[in-house]
């Protein structure tokens, strides 16, 4: 795959992207920001900046609902985000992306305690989400991670960083069934290496096999915000720590982290932002800031594959999920579910 969002695309629903910035950004950042918009322009899109100062998520998800012809947002740096509670496997808080992406849905708060727990009417999205926020690293300097960040963006976007075109699933004991999960609509068949194999499924091997580069990395293990933990049919096989990341540095610039809690990006070290700010080509992380994570992948690939940018393939996964609404269950598994890049 030389490139993802190619100029001619089905999928939009509106031709605008939306560029919130947090306003401390700007002073910095305001050419390499121009620079993606100018990127975004050149691609088709229209593309627009707006530079964020304090305020509310529901004063942010009021701009978008205002926003004619929006298709999808990148939010850029620390910027407010909506919090949604649930309790199915256990009382869980946690950022809820869904809420800017469902811009005619209702959003309710029935103890008033400032955290939303229901979601009723259409609750489908319209636009898809994106969030480029390094506030809680600890990697090194904000500022230089994000330019760092928009640096490859820009690279990748214009054919000069090109990671190898193929992908590896990697899949630990537990779902061992999987296999491509869909992979091979991007990749074809032969594109795809998968490991599914309860006894090579151990912390070494995937460090081993990130080293190798692939493009694209399907990864599902028990995990929190800052670790994806392996096992054997004899027992723990390791745990892969968020700095190794760094330290193998892969050239892989998109992932799927079926593993709980690594795209929880409000917790200082979270992993998913590692893969982003702590490698030289890492550009998007498709996981969950909660317990749960994607499912029916297939719904996200294919439309990458036959032309749909991540942000469009993602707002598809998730109306397609919502088919008769959200059950209990699919809400514990998905609510969490966010793009970082």
């Amino acid at each position: 795959v030389t490139e993802i969002c190619p100029v001619s695309r089905d999928y939009r629903r509106g031709n605008t992207v939306t560029i919130i910035v947090a306003d401390y950004l700007m002073p910095t950042l305001a050419a390499p920001i121009n620079r993606l918009r100018n990127d975004l322009i050149a691609e088709g899109w229209s593309a627009g900046i707006i530079s964020a100062s304090g305020g509310s998520a529901e004063e942010i998800r009021g701009v978008l609902q205002s926003t004619p012809d929006l298709d999808g947002v990148i939010f850029i740096g620390f910027l407010p985000c909506a919090w949604y509670e649930e309790d199915y496997w256990a009382v869980e808080e946690f950022p809820c992306e869904l809420y800017f992406m469902d811009l005619d849905g209702v959003w309710g708060d029935a103890d008033n305690d400032g955290i939303y727990d229901s979601h009723t009417g259409d609750v489908a999205p319209e636009i898809w989400v994106g969030r480029i926020d390094a506030h809680a690293m600890n990697y090194g300097s904000e500022i230089l991670m994000i330019s760092d960040y928009l640096q490859k963006n820009h690279l990748y976007r214009t054919g000069a960083m090109t990671p190898p075109s193929r992908a590896l699933s990697f899949i630990d004991d537990d779902w061992s069934s999987y296999t491509d999960c869909g992979l091979d609509y991007i990749y074809g068949s032969s594109g795809v290496t998968v490991i599914n194999s309860e006894s090579q499924t151990t912390a070494a091997a995937y460090l081993d096999e990130l080293d190798q580069g692939y493009e694209f990395v399907h990864l599902m293990a028990h995990s929190c915000p800052w670790g994806h933990t392996f096992k054997v049919p004899s027992g723990m096989a390791g745990t892969v720590m968020a700095p190794e990341i760094a330290q193998i540095n892969p050239n892989t610039a998109f992932l799927q982290l079926f593993s709980c809690s690594n795209a929880r990006w409000i917790e200082t070290g979270c992993l998913g932002n590692w893969y982003l700010f702590g490698t030289d080509t890492g550009l998007l992380v498709s996981g969950a800031a909660k317990t749960g994570s994607m499912l029916d992948f297939e719904y996200f690939y294919q439309p990458v594959g036959t032309g749909s940018c991540f942000g469009e393939a993602f707002r598809d996964w998730w109306e397609y999920q919502a088919q008769g609404g959200f059950t209990p269950n699919e809400r514990a598994w998905f609510y969490g579910n966010a793009l970082l890049g």
